[in-house]
Formats: structure tokens, sequence, C-alpha cells
């Protein structure tokens, strides 16, 4: 079973401190403190640096009821997990995508459609539900963000950083890649509205005259 525990002792591994922890909580620990200071933020970020399939969630949005100030009609409350946009829909079909339609000001989704259908990445605070290649990254991070005040080597601080940045980070973002289903991307409801459902969004362009 993963834990959180877990993900902090291998990254003391590779800062090479020999103790151990038992989590973030852990007291008289000062190798327990340096992870507790970053430790949300960073597997935040690492949320936020792709369109993960494992942190993945489809929700309705709810509309609320002040509409913007100015630019679009509506707004919707995010979920309190959101992290970041997967995709965005007018309906429940997944027919209508509105990614280019929207916008996030105020911790709140702004758009013109009258109903929001999202995917998102959301806050994964479980390990068990992190990847395993994602939780080694995760790892790798937290050991480069620790080296310094633990080990006092800023070289290896680098060292680490780099190998996260061209080898732990690209490897989980490929394997959770694989997982990806090929998704064609339909018109949205003005589309079919004003040209008719049989409209080839792929048509080539005239040459200019």
């Amino acid at each position: 079973m993963a834990t959180i525990a877990g993900i902090l002792n291998t990254a003391l591994q590779q800062v090479k401190v020999s103790k151990r922890v038992t989590g973030l909580n852990q007291s008289n620990s000062k190798e327990a403190s340096a992870f507790d200071e970053i430790y949300e933020d960073k597997r935040d970020e690492l949320l936020e640096l792709h369109k993960w399939n494992f942190a993945t969630k489809r929700v309705q949005l709810a509309r609320l009821s002040d509409a913007p100030v100015f630019g679009w009609l509506y707004q919707y409350q995010l979920p309190n997990d959101f992290i970041r946009i997967h995709r965005a829909f007018d309906n429940s079909d997944g027919r209508g995508n509105i990614d280019n339609e929207l916008a996030i000001e105020e911790g709140v989704l702004k758009t013109d459609a009258t109903s929001v259908y999202l995917r998102y990445v959301y806050r994964v605070t479980d390990p068990n539900l992190m990847t395993p290649t994602f939780r080694a990254a995760f790892a790798k991070l937290l050991a480069s963000q620790v080296a310094v005040s633990l080990t006092n080597d800023a070289g290896l601080r680098t060292r680490l950083y780099d190998e996260y940045i061209q080898e732990t980070l690209p490897t989980a973002k490929s394997v959770d890649s694989l997982q990806d289903a090929p998704e064609q991307i339909p018109e949205s409801d003005w589309v079919t509205s004003r040209w008719g459902s049989d409209w080839d969004m792929d048509i080539t362009p005239a040459e200019p005259t």
C-alpha cells in the first residue's frame, strides 16, 4: 500500500539521509518538518503540470446567480478540489467542446454556455490513487527541494531537480498518456446550429488569391 511516509522516505533516500519518517506531522523530526512546509504545494504543482488521467473527475458545474460584470454571460462554481481543466463541454453528451470559449477568473469559470460539463484534474491526496511513476516524480521533486536544508549540498539539489525535469517527470507523463483514448472533438452547439451537423470541420481552406 502506498503511503505519504513512503513517498517521503523515497525522497530521503535520494538525498542520502539515513533517517526515516512516519509522516508529515512527526514531532521532533527535522526531516518531517522540512517536508511539511512544501508537501502540499509541490503535490499540487505537479498535478497542475499535466492532464493526469488518474487524477481526472467529471462533473456538471452549478451556475451562480450573479452574472459576470462584462464579457461573459454566465459564471459557474468550480469544485473545491479543482486543479486545472482537462476538457469542458456544453452538454452531457460530450459533444459541444468549449475549451476555447471560457475563462477562469476569481476562482470561477466564466462562459456564454448555458450548461458546463467539466472533466478536470482534481487534488489527489491519497497516494494509493497516484500512479507509481507519478509518486516517483513527486519523490524526486521533494528530494530536490529539501536537499539543501537537510544536506547543505546545492549541487545535489541541482542534480536531483535536473533528473526530475529530464527523466522522472517525462516518464510519468508518458506512462499516463498511454491511458488516453483517441478522442474526437466534435463541434459545439453554435457550430451545428449554424452549419448543420454534417459540416466538415477539417475542410482545408482555399489558397488566398
